[in-house]
């Protein structure tokens, strides 16, 4: 799966600091028989990181070590 993000730092933070959105795709973007409108992004993205599983990933942050880093937001979840 490919999802590509733009992050923008917010401050002066080191890996796992606060980030913003700028623009977001989805791979249902680059599927030629998948009939993709760009204002199904935000719905498709949600979807996949609704899915993520930190418990069941040891490449993801628990929703603690990510507030601890100054992660703003709710983990997991599309703004």
């Amino acid at each position: 799966m490919h999802i590509q993000w733009h992050l923008k730092s917010k401050g002066n933070m080191s890996m796992g600091g606060a980030m913003g959105w700028e623009s977001q795709s989805s791979r249902e973007a680059l599927d030629p028989d998948f009939d993709f409108r760009p204002e199904m992004a935000p719905t498709l993205i949600g979807a996949f990181l609704g899915n993520l599983n930190y418990e069941a990933n040891p490449f993801l942050r628990t929703p603690e070590e990510m507030r601890k880093l100054f992660f703003e937001g709710i983990p997991y979840e599309l703004p």
